[in-house]
This record gives C-alpha cells, structure tokens and sequence, in this order.
C-alpha cells in the first residue's frame, strides 16, 4: 500500500502536540494512531503491521517531552505502546514487537537497541512538589495509625466496660448463693428446720394445693438440697483483673474465660443487660416522665382465645414500666373466656391505665375497636402472648426527645419458645433497612407510630385476620408519607416474642398481596410472588426491566490467569440471560503466551473488547480507565474468578440498580466448596467485615438474613453493578 508521508508528517506533529499537553489521554492517541493506519496501512498484513510500530517507536524517540497524563500515570515506553495500540483495535504486545525494535538502528540509542522499560521523556518536575507530597503522605501514615490505636483503645474499653458488669452481676448472685451457704451451716438454720418446714407446709394449704404426706415432703426437700448445692468458694467474687496473670489485651483479643461462651444468649444477657441500676433508671424515667411534651404510649393488644397465663404476663408486663406514662387498651373478642374478662375488669379497676372494649372478631375490626380507646401520641401493636421489658416505654421515650420528626419507632427483639419459654434467638436488627423489611416484617415485634401518622394512614385494615399483616400492611402505608430520617430504631430488646405456631401461607400470601398493593401505590415496577425455593423466604420481589434493556459493561481485569478468565468470560457468553452487554476484559499485562493467545482470539469475539493497560498493578485506577472507554449506561465490576452459575444473575442485578435510591447492587458469592464468600459488609469497629462468610450452602444465617434482600453499609467489588452516570458523580 503507498504511504502518503506529507499525511504521515502531519500526524507526527499532531501526536507530539497532543502528547506535549498536561491532560492528555491513552484514548486520544489511539485515534491519531488509527488514523496513521487508516492512511498508510494494512492492519491485517504482518508487514504492514511491523511498519505501523517502527513508525510509532520513532515518533515515540523524538518526542521532546510528554506532559501531564489525565489520570496522573507516568508510562514507560512499552506501556505507552502497548495501550495505545491497544485502544487503536491492534492486539500487539511486546511478545510481538519486542523483536522489531531491537534491531532497527535508525531509532537505536547508543548502545544499539531501544529502552522500554524508560519513562516517556516528561518534562522537569519541581523536586519541592515531590518533597511536600512525601511530607503529606507521613502525615497521613502517622494520622492513620493515631486512628487505629484511638479505635483500638475504644474497643478494649468497651470490653473492660462489659467485662466489668459481667463480673458485677455475677458475683452479686455468688454472694447470695454463699452468705446463704454459710448460714445454712449454722446451729440456728438446723435447730429452725422443724419450723421452716411446718411454714411452708401450711402455706400450701393456704394456697389451695394438694398436701403430700411429711416423708414424701422431706425427702424431696432433701433431694432438691443436695442438687442445689453449690459447689462455690470465696475466690469466685475475686475480679478476675485482681488475679495474677490477667491480660487485658489478650481479654480484649477474644481469649474469653472459660465461663464465657459467646454465642451463649443468656451469657450475654448478663453481660449486657445488667439489672443493677434499676433505681437509677426508675428515677430517670420520673424526671422524663415530667418533662412538658413527655410522650403517652397507647399499647393497642386484642384477645381472642389467647391462653390465660400468657394474657396475664403480657398485661403485668405493661403494667411494670419504669416510664408510667403509658394506657393499654384491649379489644376482647365476643367468644373471649369469661375468666379473661375478669382478669381485664380487675385489672382496670386497680389500674386506671387499663381499658378494653368487646369487638368484632375479625382482627382488623378488633384493632380498630381497640384505636377507638387510645388517647397516647404513639400507639403500637402488642400481641396478646408477648411481654415487654420493664424499660421498653422508657426507652422509646427517650427516642422521642432525640428529634421531633421521628415518626416510627421499632426496637429489637428475642423469643420465649415451648416449653419452657425461655429467652433465646434475639433479633438484633439495623437501623431503617427498606429492602430487609421487603423481604421480611422485621419491625412487626414492637412499634410505635406517631398518631399524626396514624391518622393519615387510616385504619388497619380489617380485611387482614393476622396481626402481623395488619401492622405490616399499616407500616407499607406508613412509609409512603414519611422519609427514612423519620424513622428510628431503638438497639435494645425491648420485647419478647411468645413462639406459638408458625406463619400460615394465609399470612404469606397476604403480606404479599399487601406489598403488590403497596408497589402499585407507589408506582414501583415491582410483583411479591409467594412460594420460593428456600424456607426462610416467604416471598420473592422482582423488579421489572424496561423494554429496551440498558447496555451493560461488564469490566474484567485479569493477568495471566488464564484458567481462570476462560471459564469466567465463557460462563458470562453461554449462561447470561440478560442480552444488552459488552464484556471489557482488561489485561494488566500478560505475558504468558497461552493467555496472550487466548485474549487474541476473543478480542474479535462479538460482545468482547480486550483493553491492554499494563501500568503497575492498581485495582482502582484498572476499573476507574475501563468505565472511561465503556459504552453502557450501567457498569457491572466482575472479577476474573468469577463463574456464572445463576442464568438471571444480571437480570437481578439490573433491575435493582435501575430503582431509584439505589447505590450499588452485590450479589451472593460462594467459594467452590459452596460455602459463602460473600453477602454483605457490615461496619464493625470501623472495620468492614462480610457477613456468614463461609455459612455452608442451604443454611439461612442470623435470622434468615443469608437468603434475603437487603441493604448494607457496603457490597464487595467482585461483582458489583453500578449506573454510570451515578459513579461518575
């Protein structure tokens, strides 16, 4: 083919003006460099290749100076070509042109062949530039660890904190268990035995109970002594810090004690829930309770044929708060027991905070009924068999006065489960989480509305017979009239959930159909279908797609991981439903000839652009240049270790990406043996941590929270789907 060296010359001096520019960029010098082939060259012929490459070495040799790239990268030579011709469409690497230069005099430096590991010929620097930034990153370095030894000092103090209440609430019961011990040896706690004995005898008659005979008594008695005998001495309510060989450190870095098992719930209570300041915040909840605007809490319960007991320790539960501004209102179904009614009419004549009304039997009528009774500035549900602790109101109150736009209030929970309805599985739930409360009624256990809120939603609706639906439903409604902002979370267990029966697939059904109801209000492109593979869901929300699928760039760096991106890039291409995309497979230099290969064959794949960027290894700046020369509207960060195994695994993504309020959209990644890479980061201590990391394949995780939809504070890069125009802001 002719060459035209008059078009060739002008080229030359538009690639040194452009190069000698501060801002300049890769992209701008490959248009010039297809150019010069479009021009001159054949790109599909070996020789004319050779001629393109010696031509752009020579003009690389006589630059004068290169200015400031765009991104702030300093090339060498070798990457400088290598990415160039990359962008210009032309798959050569050094494997290809290393040969060439090294035998070309007429661009060889004195020693006979052509450097290109030597950075491009930049212009001087002002070396004080250099000096202040090396000062600014010390600074930083020295700032970064004063950070992590003050979160460091933090967390001990946390835990010396706990570890010392802990210790506290243990050792008061110790010092019972042994002043009783003690006296229990005495010569007056035997000589007093033939008394105690008669006392508690004659209390049982009192009390209606049925006597056994004296030798079944003392035997029993006897028994029950000898197994509730401690087996403690003095040394057991020495603080373990005033032992030899404590560490607070080696405390603090989870070498727990022996009597301390972490996943014990009821080890935590102790350490965490501490009863010892009962009179301090009784006295706390009077003064708030004083205070002009304090709240009334108007606890709305129905009862149907709730079982008797269960009635009366929700009711007593109410009735010992420590903020005392509170009223329970009950709506008594017309097939209630006699005895319930009772129950409620003693209780209300000793306790004027106490009012009930006979309704409608259906739920929703019922609940109504029992909001006609409520005077409170916050109502909330409490189901009939659950209890409340004694500082659930104060604490609500408290969140009250933190801001005067909250709107909605829930708190934490746990459950008492058959039989002996102890305390186990706490829910600790995070602050307001729209996607979580999709997926599941993670606020039905105990919440407050505001009644400027209830107001302007309505009823509840009587058509629902399940509590847990009607409140659900009420809070879908409530939360299309207020921010997130207006809503708060108490981190504390305030309530304790009775565990009867399991959910109904009538309830399933209709909190979906409530949340069908709540998407078409809002306008959402969205459907609740019930009946998915895993237990744990109930429901699965799919969000709808446009009709014309937004583009899709699908960003892959790799180097020599050849095994790897095969199975990674070919998985995309035979299992990919969504059809809209474009892979950019960016190769941070390669040098290994089957993977140089391989990247040359699919380079001409459709869907498949290949990107040479070999500047040093930088994970950031190797995506942030791929989004720069994508064209999708949407950018999906994928790892080259990645295999799809999930045919609508971007379909999903897409749809969730597309809604508004959405930042970035993660995915579930399982390790090869199926245990769990990642679902989600969390924020502990300022670190960010992913969560049920390694949960085996068909476990649920923290309260279902494995297999659901929700939001957290921060997703892995390992597969991540982003908008664009949102990353570029």
């Amino acid at each position: 083919m002719n060459t035209s060296t008059s078009d060739e010359s002008a080229l030359r001096k538009l690639f040194v003006a452009a190069l000698g520019k501060d801002g300049w960029e890769l992209k701008q010098i490959s248009e010039l460099i297809l150019q010069l082939a479009h021009n001159n060259f054949d790109r599909s012929t070996h020789n004319d290749a050779k001629q393109l490459c010696v031509t752009l070495f020579s003009w690389v040799e006589q630059l004068p100076h290169v200015g400031t790239h765009a991104s702030n990268r300093r090339y060498t030579r070798v990457q400088f070509i290598e990415n160039t011709l990359s962008l210009a469409g032309f798959q050569l690497t050094r494997r290809d042109f290393e040969p060439w230069f090294l035998i070309l005099p007429h661009i060889a430096n004195a020693a006979g062949n052509w450097q290109p590991n030597s950075l491009l010929p930049y212009a001087a620097e002002d070396d004080r530039i250099k000096d202040f930034e090396e000062k600014i990153d010390d600074l930083e370095h020295q700032l970064h660890q004063t950070e992590v030894t003050l979160n460091r000092t933090k967390a001990e103090l946390s835990f010396i904190d706990a570890e010392r209440k802990h210790f506290i609430a243990v050792a008061i019961e110790n010092i019972h268990t042994l002043v009783r011990q003690d006296f229990e040896k005495s010569t007056s706690w035997r000589v007093t035995k033939p008394l105690r004995s008669f006392a508690a005898w004659a209390r049982k008659i009192r009390t209606g109970q049925v006597a056994q005979n004296d030798s079944t008594v003392t035997s029993s008695r006897q028994a029950d002594d000898s197994l509730s005998k401690p087996t403690l001495n003095w040394d057991s309510v020495i603080p373990p810090w005033d032992k030899p060989g404590y560490s607070t450190e080696a405390a603090w870095r989870g070498i727990p004690d022996s009597k301390f098992d972490r996943n014990d719930y009821n080890e935590w209570c102790k350490r965490y829930e501490s009863e010892n300041n009962v009179d301090a915040l009784i006295s706390e909840a009077r003064m708030l309770a004083d205070q002009n605007h304090s709240p009334l809490f108007s606890f709305l319960m129905t009862v149907d044929q709730s079982p008797v007991e269960y009635f009366k320790q929700a009711v007593s539960s109410v009735k010992n708060q420590v903020y005392e501004k509170w009223e329970l209102c009950i709506a008594v179904s017309t097939r209630t027991d006699a005895s319930v009614i009772d129950f409620i009419e003693l209780a209300k004549q000793s306790d004027s905070r106490i009012k009930y009304v006979t309704g409608d039997l259906k739920n929703g009528n019922l609940l109504n009924e029992a909001n006609m009774l409520a005077t409170g500035n916050w109502l909330g549900v409490l189901i009939a068999t659950n209890t409340i602790a004694s500082q659930a109101t104060y604490m609500l109150a408290k969140a009250t006065f933190l801001s005067e736009n909250y709107k909605f209030i829930y708190s934490d929970s746990d459950k008492l489960e058959y039989p002996d309805f102890a305390r186990c599985k706490p829910d600790f739930k995070p602050d307001w989480n729209l996607d979580l409360f999709y997926s599941q009624n993670y606020t039905r256990d105990l919440c407050f509305y505001s009644k400027e809120l209830i107001a302007d939603c309505g009823e509840f609706n009587s058509k629902l017979t399940s509590l847990s639906v009607a409140t659900f439903d009420l809070t879908l409604r409530a939360i299309e009239r207020i921010h997130a902002t207006d809503i708060y979370h108490v981190p504390k267990v305030l309530v304790h959930l009775r565990v009867m029966a399991e959910s109904s697939a009538d309830d399933v059904s209709h909190h979906a159909q409530s949340l069908n109801e709540h998407f078409k209000r809002a306008g959402q492109n969205a459907v609740a279908i019930v009946g998915t593979e895993s237990a744990a869901k109930k429901w699965d929300i799919h969000y709808g797609l446009p009709s014309t699928q937004p583009l899709v760039s699908l960003i892959i760096p790799t180097k020599n991981n050849l095994t790897l991106l095969r199975q990674c890039v070919t998985s995309i291409l035979l299992k990919t439903e969504y059809e809209n995309f474009e892979i950019l497979v960016v190769d941070n230099g390669s040098d290994q000839n089957d993977t140089l290969d391989y990247l040359r064959q699919i380079a001409g794949t459709p869907k498949v652009r290949v990107i040479r960027d070999n500047y040093a290894f930088n994970y950031s700046a190797l995506n942030n240049s791929a989004v720069a020369l994508s064209k999708g509207e949407i950018i999906a960060f994928v790892n080259d270790d990645i295999e799809v195994i999930t045919p609508n695994w971007l379909s999903e993504m897409v749809s969730h990406a597309l809604r508004p309020g959405v930042g970035a959209v993660g995915a579930r990644l399982w390790y090869p043996d199926m245990k769990l890479q990642h679902a989600g980061i969390v924020l502990a201590g300022r670190v960010a941590r992913h969560v049920h990391k390694f949960l085996p394949a068909g476990e649920t995780g923290f309260n279902d929270r494995a297999v659901l939809t929700q939001n957290y504070s921060a997703i892995t890069g390992a597969c991540m789907v982003v908008i664009k125009s949102l990353l570029n802001q």
